[in-house]
């Protein structure tokens, strides 16, 4: 009797000892999800993916480290890698299929292929089918179906969007840019203003409004686009087209040696369209 209340004894103890162990590591698991994932959100793609691969020296790649790396693959613009990787995910829910579209979305920017685009709407489609609720999805697929030079449609989506929620400052912004691709300028106006009281958009979403203030014509006052310009840099300073739009200004406005030095950080940041426009006005 004492030893088969020995070997129990034994056994409840190796029980709690796995049982803690196995707490140990989700808990271990869960801190380097929320620092790779925070590592992500700013940019720091780098040390996400050193984290990335340590772990995986050690551990088999799940779902949640797959999701973790095609982030950091679609962050360092290795979108086709990410959109491979993500096809491999075992349960695929709206996340994963906005992330594939996503991935899509850039590839076709990338490659002036429409078919892309394509992919990307199926994704999203199902994203949605998923999940009506992902705001992201919503605008997502605007953005797709606006470089598909479906704008009318684009505005639908977005509209949609706006009925599950009619405050989203990123959907109200998308609206203003739908707004005036069809040639709406006042409207597109009120809604970059209305986007811009609110404490939600991230600095890319800021930068673009900026942009679209510029090119709108319903303000063409010279300096007041300028100036919007001037914004959409200090939001987003690696984004060479709005380098290249300033640079436009200034050359309107006469100042050459600005409007060079703009076509020149444009080029710098991967913008060759330019070379022409440097040959015409850099002499």
């Amino acid at each position: 009797m004492k030893k088969t209340h020995f070997i129990r004894s034994l056994s409840y103890t190796i029980i709690i000892v796995l049982a803690i162990s196995a707490c140990s590591n989700d808990k271990s698991f869960g801190l380097l999800r929320k620092t790779i994932e925070k590592e992500i959100e700013m940019g720091d793609y780098k040390n996400a993916l050193t984290r990335i691969e340590n772990h995986l020296k050690e551990n088999k790649l799940n779902d949640d480290f797959k999701i973790l790396k095609a982030k950091v693959l679609n962050g360092i613009g290795e979108h086709e890698d990410a959109v491979k990787l993500l096809t491999t995910v075992s349960k695929k829910n709206d996340t994963i299929y906005y992330l594939i579209s996503e991935n899509y979305f850039h590839i076709a920017n990338l490659s002036d292929d429409d078919n892309q685009y394509f992919k990307a709407i199926k994704n999203i489609d199902k994203s949605l089918t998923q999940n009506p609720q992902n705001l992201n999805s919503y605008i997502l697929k605007a953005k797709i179906l606006h470089n598909l030079d479906k704008k009318k449609e684009a505005m639908t989506v977005i509209i949609n969007g706006l009925k599950i929620s009619p405050q989203n400052s990123k959907l109200i912004c998308y609206r203003g840019i739908e707004r005036l691709s069809l040639g709406d300028l006042r409207g597109s106006e009120l809604d970059f203003d209305q986007s811009l009281n609110s404490k939600d958009l991230d600095s890319t979403d800021i930068s673009y409004i900026f942009r679209f203030k510029a090119v709108n014509r319903y303000n063409d006052n010279l300096e007041v686009k300028i100036k919007n310009l001037n914004k959409a840099i200090s939001y987003s300073p690696k984004n060479a087209i709005n380098y290249e739009l300033r640079a436009d200004l200034y050359f309107i406005k006469g100042d050459t040696a600005s409007a060079c030095e703009d076509y020149s950080k444009a080029i710098e940041l991967g913008n060759m369209s330019v070379f022409e426009k440097v040959k015409e006005t850099c002499k």
